[in-house]
Order: C-alpha cells, then structure tokens, then sequence
C-alpha cells in the first residue's frame, strides 16, 4: 500500500489503480513537506521514478483544492524535454497519476502539425511538456503565454 505522506488522495489513488505499491526512493524524497515550495535538483538513474516525483511535486504545488490549478487557461509549469518522445511519456506519466484532478496536460513538439497544437494550448493548459523547438514556435507566434510559469523542469 502506498504511504501517503502529504501526498493528495486522488493521487494515491490513480497510482493504486495502476498497481504502484509503495514509492520509489527518489519519489518518496521529493514528496517530503520540507521541500515544498522550494527548487530542487534531482539526479537519478533512468526508470527511478524521476517522472512521477517532479509530477506529483508540480500538481500538488499548484493546485487549490489538490483539484483544480489556481490559473487556467495560461500554463503555470513547463516540461522541457529533448524529443516527441519523451513529451509523449511524460504527458502519459502525469496524466495516469492525475486522472482524478481537474488538470489539463498538454504536449507540444515538432514533426506534427503546429494547427492541432496551437488549438491544443489555446483551450487552456495547465503543464506543458514540450520540445525546445516547438515551445519557442509557439511562444514566437504569440500562440503560448509563459508569463505564468512557477515551476520549469
């Protein structure tokens, strides 16, 4: 069973649902209360659970009512990440553990219509994970507000 130490419940349960039993140790470090709020810099090995903990750090952080994000529509954490395919892992990731909460993830990168995804941010995101390239398209066109930004990975 997973100990809840601080975390929200609706995010305790989505990862009981997905099987998660306890944890990782780099997951149980950053959730700890004494680092709320505050930048951290984690290093781990590849399939730690580096995802899950920046994730769940990110949602609980920003949101009111461990629902809902304190500003729609304008993104108020960014995921920079080196290829589609990690945006899409990421955007899987945080969305398996936030299923229950009122949060809109959203993912952007090249090799895709810019269209889709220019219509993708401007119904709201709340985390964006993104390749550089994409994200400074987006930005540049005036599609992508990064004003409200509080927590960048």
């Amino acid at each position: 069973m997973l100990e809840t130490s601080g975390i929200p419940s609706a995010i305790i349960n989505a990862m009981t649902q997905k099987g998660y039993e306890k944890l990782t140790p780099v997951q149980e470090e950053v959730s700890k209360k004494e680092y709320s709020g505050s930048d951290l810099l984690v290093s781990a090995q590849t399939g730690s659970g580096k995802t899950i903990a920046f994730g769940m750090a990110i949602v609980e952080n920003l949101t009111t009512d461990n629902q809902s994000f304190k500003t729609p529509k304008s993104p108020e954490a960014l995921i920079i990440v080196p290829t589609r395919e990690l945006v899409l892992q990421v955007v899987d990731r945080i969305n398996e553990f936030a299923k229950y909460m009122n949060v809109r993830v959203v993912g952007v990168y090249g090799g895709t219509n810019i269209n889709t995804q220019k219509l993708a941010v401007g119904e709201g995101v709340d985390v964006l994970v993104a390749t550089p390239g994409r994200c400074n398209d987006l930005a540049e066109m005036g599609c992508l507000d990064l004003s409200k930004i509080k927590y960048l990975v």
